[in-house]
């Protein structure tokens, strides 16, 4: 992860909030994270209203809540359409924390949606796009750092890559791509990719949601300023 950033301000502010003794929520100011080049996320109608419930509900609870949403590759560009949308059940509801999330707990716990990701491998496979899953989760406005990543999160990226290995090889397709999203309860809709090729973090600054009547709305991404480490 270090090498991923091992770029001047960017390394020496992440240093600095470090030694705030900030642990697994290091901030990490996304302002120093590069763009994917001609990246963009659009959500069906089903994706986008979910997501806009679980950001109320972390906004009213103040808790971190799990998402998963499987898509596809729009071909070879970097557009990513997310069409399933999936999170914990009532039951796991309670146990959800302030501050620490892991989409895991929805992914390993769902058959239907290991099941639906390996149908979504194969039709990809055969119409020439790449499937895509996504692990996502909210972040509550409880720290003056909230809407943005921390370093908990950037490993998780890292590593979900290797969370859907079994999935990839047992539907006989290792293309099949992560990506990871922080909706945060300030609006923005963060999502995240690490190029494993070339071991960089970038985000995509363009998602666009479909509202009920069916049309396009451009929906809020990384707005959130984050505050500068103090010295």
């Amino acid at each position: 992860m270090r090498r991923a950033f091992a770029n001047g301000d960017f390394a020496d502010i992440v240093a600095r909030y470090e030694e705030m003794g900030y642990g697994g929520q290091t901030p990490v100011p996304h302002e120093c994270i590069q763009s994917l080049p001609n990246g963009e996320v659009v959500l069906d109608q089903t994706c986008t209203e979910y997501i806009k419930v679980a950001m109320e509900y972390t906004r009213q609870a103040k808790k971190e809540l799990p998402f998963v949403m499987i898509g596809a590759t729009d071909g070879e560009s970097n557009t990513v359409k997310f069409d399933s949308f999936y999170t914990v059940t009532p039951d796991d509801i309670p146990g959800l924390s302030a501050q620490e999330c892991d989409p895991n707990l929805v992914f390993t716990r769902n058959p239907q949606l290991v099941q639906d990701f390996k149908d979504a491998i194969v039709r990809a496979n055969g119409n020439g796009s790449r499937a895509v899953m996504c692990f996502g989760h909210t972040h509550p406005d409880l720290t003056s750092y909230y809407g943005t990543y921390d370093t908990q999160d950037l490993r998780n990226t890292i590593q979900h890559d290797d969370a859907i290995d079994n999935v990839r090889r047992s539907a006989g397709d290792d293309r099949a791509q992560v990506v990871d999203c922080v909706a945060m309860a300030n609006g923005d809709v963060d999502f995240m990719f690490f190029d494993k090729n070339v071991e960089m973090f970038y985000k995509v600054k363009r998602v666009v949601g479909t509202d009920a009547a069916g049309g396009s709305e451009e929906m809020q991404n990384y707005q959130f300023k984050t505050p500068l480490p103090r010295r």
